[in-house]
């Protein structure tokens, strides 16, 4: 888990040509100066970005189906629900993912719209790498990956990730893409243990859109990391 207690820091990135270029998230992570960065939204393999993304004030994905989205206002405001319109809000960087983990300090996945109507069905309890953004009791955003092997069914199920990360101090989180996309890099270098086929070897990148992006803080102390 990695944690920024400044909304200035944190973004949402995607390569220079879009939803239908994909880059390893450790490519990225160099391209955009991020000290930490994690896979963020789905996507097509045929190319293109599923669901909402927000970069830099601009639309770049509009889906308006019912995810659960994280987002930042231009006055540092980070939100987390379902949104219905851009133009409510303005967001200055945006993405939904596929479920409502956790709101209010309390787990939501059974109430969360993506797994009506009981929040129980084969991608809520299927046990593979997770992804993660959200919010901390104190206000700060934080980022989480979970490794595991899809194939192995080894990693959480999404009841599981909800409590790990209220155990951890999330007040609000949603679930980005996992499986072989998940991924985490620190300083340039892959600290996860990625695995792109979805089996345990090889060890290796999957090519993404977009990305989560901290950005090294002037203040080594503004940056928090956790196992």
């Amino acid at each position: 888990m990695a944690i920024t207690q400044d909304a200035d820091l944190f973004s949402f990135e995607l390569p220079n040509n879009g939803c239908y270029t994909r880059h390893n998230a450790s490519v990225s992570a160099r391209m955009f100066d991020c000290q930490v960065a994690t896979n963020a939204g789905f996507f097509s393999f045929g190319g293109g970005c599923v669901g909402d993304v927000i970069v830099n004030k601009k639309v770049v994905s509009w889906s308006g189906e019912a995810k659960a989205a994280f987002g930042i206002l231009p006055n540092k405001t980070t939100l987390v629900g379902y949104v219905n319109n851009n133009e409510d809000f303005l967001f200055k960087s945006m993405l939904s993912g596929n479920g409502w983990l956790v709101r209010n300090g309390q787990s939501y996945v059974r109430h969360s719209k993506e797994f009506a109507p009981s929040g129980n069905n084969s991608f809520v309890r299927l046990k593979a790498p997770r992804t993660a953004v959200g919010i901390m009791k104190d206000g700060s955003i934080f980022t989480s990956v979970v490794d595991g092997i899809e194939v192995n069914h080894t990693g959480l199920d999404l009841w599981e990730y909800a409590e790990i990360l209220i155990e951890q101090g999330a007040v609000q989180a949603i679930n980005l893409d996992g499986g072989g996309s998940t991924d985490a890099v620190l300083d340039g270098k892959v600290w996860s243990v990625p695995t792109c086929t979805d089996y345990e070897k090889p060890i290796c990148e999957r090519p993404v859109t977009t990305i989560t992006c901290i950005k090294y803080p002037q203040k080594e102390e503004e940056l928090f990391l956790a196992q």
